[in-house]
């Protein structure tokens, strides 16, 4: 029987590791048996907002909104504790893994079409998915998915029933891809999803894989005019134009373990690039954004795993998102002309 997550902080032994990815696995091929994920939170998504007033609140979240751990006491998402802070608000939630820009916008401009609107929007702003590396992805940067996706929005009428699924020339061309690195020579992202897909057997083995999936999370220098970054602050600018007030999140970073294993100049390094990515955002969102920067609000007894907070990390950075989002629902706010 695998040692419980907690006893071991921010290393996660791997049965665990392997039995909450296959959980995830399952639940993802269940739901889009009959079609792609996208697609039918597309198709909720009109229903909420087709009407005279949709949800309150529209919230869009990565895999951290949906994570959980085998044998956590709270078993509750993050998306649910959100909720439960705003005392049961009724919310729409569109949430996936590897979700950043480039699929939410489209999914805001399906918003755009529709009679009524919420009265804040919550986006993920992730520093990790602001990175190239990330969005190089063939399943979660979502460049192609995302493109397809926006011209469904943008035809209308019937849909497809499938999106874009990679085939092995684009996981042969990803995965020779130089990758940046903190800790020593420049591995190919290929080099790193063996070490991911690892099953260590030894506590050496575990570090030496978590040191590696630090190094490629946090490793890469964003700046104003990286390309995640850029659409980090197009998306803020869209939900201004539309006039609707919005809270981005940056997830937390297990920082403490990456300042341990990579060294003490990491600490610096992630604070900078999270600092990148919430100017970015507050820049396009201007006055109607805030920002939930968490990317330091977690120490490492709080995560499940490299990159994934556990249940006291969900209440502590739900309860964050909750505070932020609070005053944007208060009946005397001004609520976004529909």
């Amino acid at each position: 029987m695998a040692e419980p997550a907690t006893a071991r902080p921010g290393l996660l032994p791997r049965a665990t590791d392997y039995g909450r990815t296959l959980t995830f696995r399952v639940r993802r091929r269940w739901t889009t048996r009959f079609s792609d994920l996208e697609l039918q939170q597309l198709k909720s998504l009109r229903r909420a907002y087709g009407g005279a007033r949709g949800p309150d609140l529209l919230l869009f979240g990565d895999s951290n909104m949906l994570w959980v751990n085998w044998g956590e006491r709270d078993q509750r998402k993050l998306d649910q504790i959100v909720k439960d802070q705003l005392g049961g608000v009724d919310i729409e939630t569109v949430v996936g893994g590897g979700y950043n820009p480039r699929v939410v916008v489209p999914f805001l401009e399906a918003l755009r079409q529709l009679p009524s609107r919420p009265r804040a929007v919550v986006v993920p702003t992730s520093v990790l998915m602001a990175t190239s590396t990330w969005l190089a992805h063939p399943v979660l940067g979502l460049e192609i998915r995302g493109r397809q996706l926006a011209e469904v929005v943008r035809r209308g009428g019937p849909m497809p029933k499938r999106l874009w699924v990679p085939d092995e020339g684009a996981w042969e061309a990803y995965d020779r891809l130089p990758i940046p690195s903190l800790i020593g020579p420049a591995r190919t992202t290929g080099e790193l999803r063996m070490f991911a897909d690892a099953a260590p057997t030894s506590r050496w083995q575990h570090l030496v894989r978590l040191r590696h999936l630090l190094d490629y999370y946090n490793a890469e220098t964003l700046d104003a005019d990286s390309p995640g970054v850029v659409l980090v602050r197009e998306m803020g600018a869209l939900l201004r134009e539309m006039d609707i007030p919005s809270v981005a999140h940056i997830s937390p970073i297990n920082h403490e373990m990456a300042t341990k294993l990579l060294g003490p100049k990491a600490r610096d390094h992630i604070a900078r690039n999270a600092e990148v990515v919430e100017s970015a955002y507050q820049a396009g969102a201007g006055d109607l954004g805030a920002v939930v920067n968490g990317a330091f609000d977690c120490p490492s007894s709080e995560f499940s795993d490299p990159a994934h907070v556990n249940e006291a990390g969900r209440r502590r950075f739900g309860a964050a998102i909750a505070d932020a989002v609070r005053p944007f629902l208060d009946p005397s706010h001004r609520k976004a002309p529909v």
